[in-house]
């Protein structure tokens, strides 16, 4: 129950990027492109999480619209992922780890031909260096924050109770403690969501999404 330092914290600047005033729903109107990063359970990790992220035209700002957790089975998982796509139908890219249990995952997108979905599926390999890396692994979501790159909708969970596991609520906490959460699933899906974003706008137009350039606090 101890509080952190900034210095112990992997995104001290997470909380800066807070915003009252998003609505999510005209983000979705707007009709922004869309990522979606997915961490598969494993074997000693029974919870899987989907976290999607907007990006804004123009400004390259990227905004959370949908984080989701749960225990499901493979066909239980494209179930929610077929939930994502149709709410949010601008998404481009769903980066889902390559561990295991995608195989499974796959298989089951296959059998029930959801040609849409399987479209837009891709895999990614987690390694300890990757996941370090300062360019592209997670030392690049804070220097996206230190920017005000993102702009998170805290209205749509400001005023849950301290304990709520909606996923919100578990993604800020997991975000705001880092790397001292017991749990990293969103943070991972997030990660992978930025990535799903860099594949997308290096096959769109080769834009360096790391330089930042231009953000400023607002």
């Amino acid at each position: 129950m101890r509080a952190f330092d900034d210095s112990e914290l992997s995104f001290p600047n997470f909380v800066k990027c807070r915003e009252h005033s998003v609505k999510i729903g005209e983000i979705t109107r707007a009709g922004w492109p869309m990522f979606t990063g997915v961490d598969l359970a494993g074997k000693d990790r029974p919870g899987t999480a989907i976290v999607t992220f907007a990006l804004e035209p123009g400004t390259l700002r990227r905004y959370p619209v949908n984080v989701r957790l749960g225990a499901w089975t493979s066909p239980q998982t494209v179930g929610q992922l077929s939930d994502v796509l149709n709410a949010f139908p601008s998404i481009q890219v769903i980066l889902v780890e390559n561990n295991a249990y995608q195989q499974a995952l796959v298989d089951w997108i296959r059998t029930i031909q959801v040609s849409q979905l399987w479209l837009k599926v891709e895999s990614f390999t987690t390694t300890g260096q990757n996941k370090a890396n300062p360019i592209y692994g997670l030392p690049v979501l804070e220097a996206e924050l230190s920017k005000r790159m993102w702009v998170i909708p805290y209205n749509e969970y400001e005023h849950h109770d301290p304990g709520c596991l909606c996923g919100w609520c578990v993604w800020d906490r997991q975000m705001s403690t880092y790397p001292h959460c017991p749990e990293t699933d969103t943070v991972m899906a997030t990660w992978f969501t930025r990535t799903a974003l860099d594949r997308w706008m290096g096959i769109a137009g080769g834009i360096n999404t790391n330089a930042a350039v231009g953000f400023n606090d607002r």
